[in-house]
């Protein structure tokens, strides 16, 4: 009985560090009117920033400095961003939790980034986008 015990506990901590879903209004409920910095799980580094105006409005800065507005919103169990550069093309994510971490698994490309707490001013631009 023990033995069955110890394996059902380790089989649940395995599934706890697995990524389980959430829903794109809990997690927009979470990050609203925040700054978040965008860490590819790979590598570590950080492709951008994106500071959550309202939740359905969103400025990216990317790792070069360019910064676009975007239009949030949410389809299905995606999170999805249109962006003023790209209107015709949508961004959509799964949103997840794995463990403390909170992240994002593009629909397009498969990639996955976590989020991070971040300063307003990592996501300012130089030149307010106009749109």
């Amino acid at each position: 009985m023990a033995a069955i015990l110890m394996g059902l506990l380790a089989s649940g901590g395995a599934v706890w560090a697995q990524e389980r879903p959430i829903t794109p209004e809990v997690l927009l409920g979470r990050i609203e009117g925040r700054t978040m910095a965008f860490v590819d799980r790979r590598t570590g580094a950080v492709v951008g920033y994106e500071r959550f105006l309202s939740r359905s409005q969103s400025q990216w800065r990317d790792e070069n400095g360019k910064c676009v507005r975007g239009d949030v919103y949410v389809e299905g169990p995606t999170l999805c961003f249109r962006y003023e550069d790209e209107p015709s093309v949508a961004h959509c994510w799964l949103p997840f939790k794995e463990g403390p971490d909170v992240g994002y698994r593009s629909t397009l490309t498969g990639e996955v980034q976590l989020m991070r707490d971040a300063e307003p001013a990592d996501a300012e631009c130089e030149i307010v986008p106009l749109s």
